[in-house]
C-alpha cells in the first residue's frame, strides 16, 4: 500500500481517452498486432476528425502498455507464458517465463 499517493486524477481529456480505448478495442487487440506506432496513427487520425485534442505519443504508448490484452493479440499461451503472478517463496511477482525449475519439475521415487 503506498502511503501518500498524492494527485491521482487523470489530467487527461474523457474525450481523449474515450477515442484511445475505441482504437484499443477495434485496431491494436486484434489478430494482426498492429504496432503501437500504427495504432497511434489511427487515434491521430480519430482525433483530428473529432476535434479532439490527442494525448502525447509517450503517454499513448504508456496507457497501451497498460490497457494491452495479450490473449487477444497473441493468443491464450503466449498470454498465460507472460501473465504475472504471485512465486510461492516471496513476495515479489514474476512473469511465468521466469518460473524457478525447482518448482516445475516433478520429483519420482527411485
Amino acid at each position: 500500500m503506498t502511503r501518500n499517493p498524492g494527485n491521482t486524477t487523470s489530467r487527461l481529456p474523457a474525450d481523449a481517452v474515450k477515442l484511445a480505448e475505441k482504437v484499443l478495442e477495434e485496431w491494436h487487440n486484434t489478430a494482426k498486432c498492429p504496432t503501437k506506432q500504427s495504432s497511434y496513427n489511427t487515434y491521430v487520425t480519430l482525433c483530428s476528425s473529432g476535434d479532439t485534442k490527442p494525448m502525447s505519443r509517450s503517454a499513448f504508448y504508456k496507457w497501451i502498455d497498460r490497457h494491452e490484452n495479450v490473449a487477444a493479440r497473441k493468443g491464450k499461451r503466449k498470454a498465460y507464458q507472460t501473465r504475472r503472478f504471485r512465486s510461492p517463496t516471496t513476495s515479489s511477482t514474476r512473469s511465468m517465463a521466469f518460473y524457478p525449475t525447482r518448482f516445475a519439475t516433478a520429483t519420482t521415487p527411485s
